[in-house]
């Protein structure tokens, strides 16, 4: 399981509200969830939509 994915279920979301919220498209957070590269600024976005979802902030693998 991604750590992506972990976050999503701990805090009981829905990729596609992620995907809505963050103003990207469903594909967008699949890529995230399997390690597929994405462009930064749609990176940015999901963060950005985590973070209002949540107010948890998502720190993927390597960002410390």
């Amino acid at each position: 399981m991604s750590a992506f994915t972990a976050y999503v279920q701990r805090h009981h979301l829905n990729v596609r509200d992620v995907a809505t919220k963050a103003g990207v498209r469903l594909v967008t957070v699949w890529n995230i969830d399997k390690g597929t590269p994405v462009q930064f600024a749609h990176a940015a976005q999901v963060r950005a939509a985590l973070l209002r979802l949540t107010g948890d902030p998502y720190r993927p693998a390597g960002s410390e």
